[in-house]
Order: structure tokens, then sequence, then C-alpha cells
């Protein structure tokens, strides 16, 4: 269950999800797990986060990126997934959202894919299972503020 503390959904002073200009951050959230898309899409929120979009693998994402015009402030991104994995979706979808911060979330911890991660020009990434804090925390990082 998300914890409502402010103290728990904070960076610095404000809230985590909200941008210094006052709107919240806008995130896409792409995994094919339904639990787990539930569970971050939950913690988002509590921190004030709007999730704009999801999608169950990488060429769905793909799909609502050029064909939605989604533009995310961060996308969420499961390494493994079927037809297009996390890897082969950031290839893609970097072009096309330059400015867009990126979080890459994964079960597996090996050297060689942690050095995929890395080279990938990520801004994060996270070893399931996902915890709350461990997430607010990483996202504080990857926005510049300090997370209280």
């Amino acid at each position: 269950m998300p914890d409502s503390s402010n103290e728990k959904n904070t960076c610095g002073k404000s809230s985590i999800g909200i941008s210094p200009k006052g709107y919240p951050y806008r995130v896409m959230l792409i995994e094919d797990s339904r639990s787990v898309r539930i569970v971050l899409k939950q913690i988002l929120l509590s921190a004030e986060f709007s999730v704009i979009a999801e999608a169950e693998n990488g060429r769905e994402a793909v799909l609502k990126v050029t064909n939605q015009k989604i533009d995310p402030d961060i996308i969420i991104i499961d390494y493994e997934m079927p037809v297009m994995n996390g890897s082969e979706t950031i290839r893609e979808i970097k072009p096309l959202l330059p400015h867009c911060r990126i979080l890459m979330v994964t079960s597996i911890s090996s050297k060689a894919v942690v050095e995929e991660i890395a080279s990938l020009g990520i801004d994060g990434y996270l070893v399931k299972p996902v915890q709350r804090d461990l997430l607010l925390k990483k996202l504080c990082t990857i926005l510049e503020k300090q997370y209280k």
C-alpha cells in the first residue's frame, strides 16, 4: 500500500512528481506484467506524477509515441518483454524523445546486462522487485532533486 505521508513523497521542499514549473511530470510505463504496472502506477500517483501512457511491450510503446504523439518526461521500462525488449525499445524511442529521462527496471543483475543498460545512455536502473522508497529516491536523483 502506498505511503501517503509527505515526508515519503518529497524531494527537498517539493513533491517528487511536481516539476519546478508546477505541473506533474508525465510518465510512460512500459512493462509486460500488468500487476507490476499497477504497483508502479500506484506509487507514481501517490507521489503526484501523471501516468500518461502504458504499454505491454516495446513495439506498442514505439507505436504510441509515434502514432499518438505521447510525449512523456520520464519512461519507466522493463528490460525483459515479449515482442521488443527494453534495449531495443530504448534504441528506437531515444531519437524520438531525446529530452525524456529513462529508468529501466529489470530482474536481471548480471554484469553483461548492467553493461548493456549503461551503454544505452539511460538515466538509471533498478533491480526488481521494485521497492517504493528506492523508486522514489532514484526518480529524485534522475530529476536532480534531493529525496527526503
